[in-house]
């Protein structure tokens, strides 16, 4: 539901709005959408040709990669542009992060600390984004040294340099 596809999205607001408890027999766009990620990442990892697999999310997509982190194939390294995300009062949780319960679920700071002990890259975070549990669930995995977080947003150049660093 993104470029093309993007009409569609209005179809799925109609249904949600027009049917009692759509969501709950239905996915949400942004479930989908996780899952094209993740469908994409194990055709990538099936290929005899594939060494080392990336999820870059930018924009939009940024919390989409983040949300998708911890389902990832093994050893992938994701880089989530947060998009200025900073707390569970952002009007996208209501909006195109809408998935039922996703905030009592922990939303952000649960997606990176079950992406542990995954490469994780974090840029343009919001200033009032608490990062705390998100450090403490890296250092409880022992990968501390995993998880970067920048509050400005990187740019193509950065985000080229910090995943061939490995």
């Amino acid at each position: 539901l993104t470029g093309e596809l993007a009409p569609l999205q209005a179809v799925l607001e109609k249904n949600r709005k027009d049917k009692r408890y759509f969501t709950t027999y239905n996915r949400t766009p942004l479930v989908e959408r996780i899952q094209d990620i993740l469908t994409a990442l194990a055709w990538l990892k099936r290929r005899r040709s594939t060494t080392r697999l990336a999820l870059v999310g930018v924009g939009r997509a940024g919390a989409w990669a983040l949300l998708a982190a911890p389902f990832t194939p093994e050893g992938t390294a994701v880089a989530a542009d947060m998009a200025a995300l900073a707390s569970d009062d952002d009007p996208r949780w209501q909006a195109d992060l809408f998935t039922p319960c996703i905030l009592k679920a922990g939303a952000p700071w649960t997606a990176v600390a079950l992406a542990a002990p995954r490469r994780l890259l974090l840029h343009g975070a919001g200033a009032a984004l608490d990062t705390r549990p998100m450090r403490a669930a890296y250092r409880a995995a022992g990968a501390a040294d995993e998880l970067r977080i920048e509050r400005r947003p990187l740019g193509p150049q950065a985000l080229t340099r910090w995943l061939a660093a490995r």
